[in-house]
């Protein structure tokens, strides 16, 4: 959690450090700002194989220590005025890299102390601290920026990934050690017995396992329909609200806060629930609460509803069901990878996840110039729609 905070936290500081301080182009915004999907798209699947195929605990301390050093170098080149284009996209780079050894490291981790331990809760509380994390940090941020504080937030920040390092490394290693010949101590050997030659050689297994698998490829699509729907959206409603409602920065930014708390309370309460209903019956739900949220936006658009109102209802039910949904959807979906290939699977599903992100935001755009805010929205009411049905359908016929 102090490793995953850390790192969006300095992350989002140079956002605006990179605007307000070294005037960076627009160009060069563009570059940083698609570089971290770019990396992840390209490289994810090759570090899940490696990942699979090593000690996952040794990994993750090694990814520990070398992002504590990145954001430690951060700080001390913005102490020292040395921040420059070249310096913040090798230090971006650096990060963004090391981010997917620990993402799939401490997976691998969890769900082998998981099993040790008898603790079925482990993997969706990663999950969820990973959400909530994702809408802490820019509440982190924007006291930051109010005061200016940016050294103490870059020097803080440096501080949290070496306390990452420390509290992860040590009673970690210790847990190992304790548990000799258990399925931690094990898990390196067992990973390389359960690839196959072929398999190691093979940068589509994870993809491969995917599709044959109907019960890992459910979870895969409605993560990836609610990451399609979301950055398909995004520019069509931003446009809407402040162009044509002429809703007011300040309203705009509080519209923002509600789906944050709203996530963050789902967040908390997606652990606490996830033992007590079937991974159907939560994922049912989500969906047709994604339902909800976008029909409440379209009653905005077509049938002239307080703006304010249903828009906070739509975001807090969007909020709160992919939560929901991402939660319960990485716990079902790493049960059901063979061990051994949990890195390769884990890193394929989040690379075909994301990778409909761009395609989602391109298309929202080009909706939104061509054909109108009513049928933008109209179609992301359909989607959502269409995602609820085909998810029911197949867990019905399972």
């Amino acid at each position: 959690m102090l490793d995953a905070l850390a790192g969006s936290t300095a992350s989002l500081i140079t956002q605006i450090i990179v605007v307000t301080q070294l005037d960076f182009t627009g160009t060069d915004l563009g570059i940083l700002n698609s570089l971290s999907i770019i990396l992840y798209l390209v490289s994810a699947v090759p570090i899940g194989r490696l990942v699979d195929s090593l000690r996952p605990v040794t990994v993750l301390v090694a990814a520990l220590a070398v992002k504590a050093s990145v954001l430690i170098a951060l700080a001390w080149l913005y102490v020292c005025d040395g921040l420059s284009f070249w310096t913040v996209l090798v230090l971006q780079v650096l990060q963004s890299v090391v981010g997917i050894f620990i993402d799939n490291s401490q997976i691998i981790t969890a769900t082998s102390i998981q099993s040790s331990l008898g603790d079925s809760k482990l993997v969706p509380r990663l999950e969820s601290t990973d959400k909530a994390i994702g809408i802490l940090a820019p509440a982190v941020v924007a006291l930051i920026a109010a005061k200016e504080f940016y050294k103490g937030g870059y020097i803080g920040v440096a501080a949290l990934a070496l306390c990452a390092l420390v509290m992860i490394a040590f009673p970690v290693r210790k847990l190992i050690r304790q548990s000799s010949g258990s399925a931690i101590a094990s898990t390196s050997s067992k990973n390389q017995e359960a690839m196959s030659e072929k398999e190691k050689s093979s940068l589509l297994t994870g993809f491969k396992l995917i599709a044959q698998d109907r019960e890992s490829l459910v979870p895969v699509l409605l993560i990836a329909a609610g990451n399609f729907g979301l950055a398909f959206i995004d520019s069509p409603k931003t446009l809407f609200l402040l162009r044509e409602m002429s809703m007011s920065p300040s309203e705009f930014s509080n519209l923002k806060i509600v789906g944050a708390i709203t996530g963050l309370l789902a967040s908390l309460l997606a652990v606490r629930i996830i033992d007590r209903f079937k991974f159907a019956e939560l994922v049912t739900t989500a969906t047709l609460g994604q339902v909800f949220a976008t029909l409440a936006f379209l009653s905005v658009v077509i049938l002239d509803a307080p703006a304010f109102a249903f828009t906070a209802i739509s975001n807090a039910l969007w909020s709160a069901s992919v939560v929901l949904i991402n939660v319960a959807a990485m716990n079902f979906f790493v049960s059901q990878l063979p061990e051994g290939k949990i890195g390769i699977g884990l890193s394929s599903m989040r690379t075909a996840v994301m990778v409909v992100v761009p395609l989602g935001a391109l298309l929202g755009g080009y909706c939104i110039d061509h054909a109108g805010y009513t049928f933008s929205v109209f179609s992301w009411a359909t989607m959502s729609i269409a995602t609820f049905l085909i998810g029911t359908s197949l867990f019905l016929k399972r």
